[in-house]
């Protein structure tokens, strides 16, 4: 699954987006998110936007090192923002210029 996101309600964002792909576990390795990715800048290209965010639970060294392929940087982590399989996690954020 790929998917772009409005980053904020606020019309003050509305030039930001938050990105997201999502690739099975046993599809891992395979260039699946290189290809989800790909698409979905390409589709973000023709429109108005000028930044894209990115959250990765850590640790996620898979994921983290797509968003450095495509360009993303790394701006800091937000400590225990989220939960996956029932425990806090900490979420490291990535910019990227669209």
């Amino acid at each position: 699954m790929r998917r772009a996101a409005p980053f904020r309600p606020k019309p003050g964002y509305r030039t930001t987006v938050e990105t997201t792909v999502y690739v099975a576990e046993e599809a891992g390795g395979r260039g699946v998110g290189n290809a989800l990715y790909a698409r979905l800048f390409e589709a973000l290209a023709d429109e108005d936007l000028h930044r894209a965010y990115a959250g990765v639970a850590v640790p996620n060294l898979p994921s983290r090192a797509l968003h450095l392929r495509f360009g993303f940087v790394p701006i800091g982590t937000f400590r225990e923002v989220g939960t996956k399989f029932g425990r806090f996690v900490d979420v490291e954020w990535f910019e990227r210029p669209l």
